[in-house]
Parts: C-alpha cells; sequence; structure tokens
C-alpha cells in the first residue's frame, strides 16, 4: 500500500515538474518578446 501512493506521488510530481518546465519555457519566449519589440 505505502509503495503504490509513493510510486503515484512521484508520477504525479515528475508530470507537474514536466508542465512546469513547459510552460516556464512559453512565459520565458513571451516575456523575451515583449521586451524585444
Amino acid at each position: 500500500m505505502k509503495a503504490e501512493v509513493l510510486q503515484a506521488a512521484k508520477d504525479a510530481a515528475a508530470w507537474a515538474i514536466r508542465w512546469a518546465l513547459r510552460l516556464w519555457h512559453i512565459i520565458a519566449a513571451a516575456v523575451i518578446l515583449q521586451m524585444l519589440s
């Protein structure tokens, strides 16, 4: 039971980190474009 919960938490964390990195690139690109224009 504990191992399953830990694995689920790890999967959720990995998923959240992937999305945060993806969104960070989009936000950073938008900010840079705003500064250049």
